[in-house]
C-alpha cells in the first residue's frame, strides 16, 4: 500500500492556489479536479484507494462531503458565545482572532497514519536510514483534509474567505478578518463572525455601509445569506 509522507509544513503557493480552486468549484468542476487528482497522486505515489475499489462517483462524493465541511468551517458560525471570543483574544485589547478559534474549536478525522521510513543519502554508498510518519490517503477528501489541517496548523487558514458580498473564494493575507461584534452588534446572527472580504473595491464599499448603517438594505443582497 503506497502513502505519503507527513507534512506539518506551511501550504505552498502550488497548494494554496489547488485549495481555492477546490472551495470554489462548481459540481462539473470537482468532477474535473478529482479525476485529475487521482491522475496525479497515482503517478506521483502519494495516494492508495481501498482494498475495495471505488468508483469515481464515490470519490467524487467524498471530495464533495469535504469540500462542504471546509467550505463551512472557513465561512465560519454565525455567532459564538462570549467566552469562546474572550479565549480567542490575543490580548485585552485585540480582537478574537478567527485563527485561534480554528485552532479551538475545528475537529476533523484525519486519514490514518503510520511508522515508515525512507533512505536518504548524498550519494548510494553512504545511505542513511531516516525514520518517518506517513498518511494513508485512500480518497481524494483525505487530501485535501490533509491540506487544510496543515494550513490551520500553520495560521494560514483564515486567509481562505469566502466574499461576504459577491460569494467569491479568494485566498487574502491569514489573521486580516475583522470581528464583526467589535464594529456592529445589530448585525451578530446575520453575517459570519469574521465575515470574508474579497479584494474588490467594490465588494469592500458595499460592506463598509451595511457594517456602519449608511446602507444595511443591501444585506439582503449579499451573496453570504444564500450560500
Amino acid at each position: 500500500m503506497r502513502a505519503t509522507k507527513i507534512n506539518f509544513a506551511p501550504l505552498t503557493k502550488n497548494e494554496t492556489e489547488l485549495c481555492v480552486r477546490f472551495l470554489s468549484a462548481n459540481a462539473d468542476s470537482l468532477r474535473k479536479m478529482v479525476k485529475k487528482l487521482l491522475l496525479v497522486l497515482s503517478k506521483s505515489r502519494h495516494f492508495e484507494p481501498t482494498t475495495k475499489r471505488l468508483s469515481i462517483s464515490q470519490m467524487y462524493r467524498s471530495a464533495r462531503k469535504s469540500q462542504r465541511f471546509w467550505r463551512g468551517v472557513l465561512i465560519g458560525p454565525p455567532t459564538i458565545s462570549e467566552k469562546l471570543a474572550k479565549e480567542c483574544r490575543p490580548s485585552e485589547e485585540q480582537s478574537p482572532s478567527f485563527d485561534a478559534f480554528l485552532c479551538k474549536t475545528t475537529e476533523v478525522n484525519l486519514p490514518s497514519f503510520e511508522f515508515g521510513a525512507t533512505w536518504q543519502s548524498a550519494s548510494e554508498r553512504h545511505k542513511k536510514w531516516q525514520p518517518g510518519i506517513v498518511w494513508r490517503l485512500r480518497t481524494p477528501g483525505d487530501y485535501f483534509d490533509t491540506l487544510f489541517f496543515r494550513a490551520i496548523l500553520n495560521l494560514q487558514a483564515s486567509g481562505f474567505v469566502c466574499c461576504a458580498v459577491c460569494g467569491k473564494w479568494e485566498k487574502r493575507l491569514s489573521g486580516r478578518r475583522g470581528f464583526l461584534a467589535d464594529r456592529n452588534k445589530n448585525l451578530i446572527g446575520k453575517l459570519p463572525a469574521w465575515p470574508g472580504l474579497c479584494g474588490s473595491r467594490k465588494c469592500k464599499i458595499a460592506f463598509d455601509h451595511v457594517v456602519s448603517g449608511e446602507s444595511p438594505g443591501l444585506l439582503s443582497d449579499f451573496a453570504i445569506r444564500k450560500v
